[in-house]
């Protein structure tokens, strides 16, 4: 995810929408194919396949459910949650540590009336940086909320959990 946009730079677009457009779509691509190969690595592993480029069909399109069922969701189901919750909420929860953080030093520099009495701000523009929030990042919010959706229209039926976590990721994307 941090090394996308330069590899976006690096393929010269002629607008900086493209490549924006170019970096969402990679970054959405990583989160999906993040969440799927992890359900398809476990699945060799439980199966005791080897991969073999001979049998390559076989390991794709046979597997040791042939329906969802209670032990499908107990293996894959988990799986597809944890991938879910890490790559959406692990930003947000780092985020949220750091607003707690800034809140104290903010607190803590701004609790005397005088800017440069008791403080170690020494002008009006290091009292303003107190207030100013991290930059934001369009490409990657938008291809995380892609990823959301799509994950939770794909695995939703099998995993009612992913609607409330959706509904979640969304109300505490919207307040920070």
């Amino acid at each position: 995810e941090y090394i996308i946009p330069y590899i976006s730079q690096l393929e010269r677009h002629k607008i900086k929408s493209s490549e924006k457009n170019s970096t969402i779509l990679k970054i959405y691509l990583f989160y999906v194919f993040n969440t799927c190969f992890s359900c398809f690595f476990v699945s060799q592993n439980i199966v005791g396949l080897k991969f073999n480029s001979d049998n390559f069909y076989g390991i794709i399109f046979s597997g040791l459910f042939k329906d969802i069922n209670r032990d499908w969701i107990n293996i894959y189901g988990r799986i597809i949650t944890y991938t879910y919750l890490f790559s959406t909420f692990g930003k947000q929860i780092c985020f949220i540590v750091y607003y707690i953080i800034i809140q104290i030093y903010r607190y803590n520099e701004c609790s005397s009336n005088f800017i440069g009495v008791g403080s170690n701000l020494v002008a009006k523009k290091d009292f303003f940086n107190l207030y100013v929030g991290p930059e934001f990042n369009i490409e990657e919010k938008s291809a995380k909320i892609g990823y959301c959706i799509s994950v939770c229209l794909i695995y939703g039926n099998a995993i009612p959990i992913l609607y409330p976590l959706t509904f979640l990721y969304f109300f505490i994307s919207y307040w920070l």
